[in-house]
């Protein structure tokens, strides 16, 4: 059955009809599509809430049953109600004509009762109540334990707790809640998103902007950046990077040019500004180096770099 016309996706009243014995069953809906993909579901795996249509439909077969759109409503619970009433009680009044079990709307529908079927049911609920002997059973059940299982219900509850126990399980299960914990973080983060939208800046944020797009860093590593200024690094670092440099150097003749270059071109994109205190820099850490190297330098040996004029 082809349900790609549009006017399977309205509201309406609907009717499964048994093509050999013209019994029907009727109810409403909000999709006529999904509705009866919903009982075609249930009916082919044999576990439908109606009896009779379930029994018919094993008997008969998929092929002796049609789907017809009675009535097509718009999107009104207690328009569909009232029109799905109307096809049980007057459209279809023999209850040989039809495989519904309840008098009045359930697939999906609250029923909905007049203040007077509330009051009758009330006074019928007050007038018979509970029998003696039931209330009697129900307050000697008062304070007492459950029924303790049998070793066939122990044996089978052991057996469900083994098959949770599995590591595919216990793997599957730590997937999940890590994979509901970085759904919380991304939901936290987009709230605070929202929550930054639209206001502005602080000098402190303008200012970590503007010097990230000049180095071309992130505000978060010019963080880092300053955190780290100061410290000192340990003597085994020092040389472990030492040591990487000079085999990479090693390894690839062309990475000392290819690092020359770079920084070449880094140093062409700077402003007149920006070069003139880089040059202060490097001749004021050159500076710093021939002294450290003069003051631990033994007197036989003979000097690193030549002295200023």
């Amino acid at each position: 059955m082809d349900f790609s016309a549009p006017e399977y996706g309205q509201a309406g009243i609907y009717l499964i009809r048994n093509i050999k014995s013209g019994v029907v069953y009727i109810g409403s809906t909000r999709n006529f599509r999904q509705r009866w993909r919903q009982h075609r579901s249930k009916l082919l795996a044999g576990k439908h809430a109606n009896r009779h249509l379930q029994n018919a439909w094993n008997r008969h077969g998929p092929d002796a049953f049609e789907w017809v759109m009675a009535e097509i409503l718009p999107l009104d619970d207690a328009l569909l109600k009232e029109r799905e009433i109307h096809y049980l009680d007057m459209v279809y009044p023999d209850k040989r004509q039809k495989y519904n079990i309840a008098l009045g709307p359930v697939g999906g529908h609250r029923p909905v009762f007049s203040d007077e079927m509330r009051a009758n049911m009330s006074r019928a609920t007050r007038r018979h109540g509970l029998s003696p002997a039931f209330r009697a059973f129900l307050e000697g059940q008062k304070g007492k334990p459950g029924k303790p299982a049998n070793e066939v219900q122990r044996a089978n509850l052991a057996k469900g707790l083994a098959k949770l126990q599995t590591p595919e399980v216990r793997e599957r299960a730590r997937l999940g809640q890590a994979r509901r914990k970085l759904r919380e973080l991304t939901e936290k983060e987009r709230a605070r998103a929202e929550a930054r939208k639209g206001k502005p800046w602080t000098e402190a944020q303008r200012l970590g902007h503007e010097r990230a797009r000049e180095r071309g860093r992130t505000p978060a590593q010019l963080a880092a950046d300053e955190r780290r200024r100061g410290t000192k690094q340990s003597p085994e670092l020092v040389q472990a990077r030492v040591d990487g440099v000079r085999r990479r150097y090693e390894n690839d003749p062309d990475a000392r040019e290819r690092f020359s270059q770079a920084m070449r071109e880094v140093h062409a994109r700077k402003t007149p500004e920006q070069k003139a205190d880089f040059a202060a820099k490097m001749s004021a850490w050159h500076k710093e180096r021939r002294e450290r190297e003069a003051r631990n330098r033994p007197a036989t040996q003979p000097a690193l770099f030549d002295a200023e004029e």
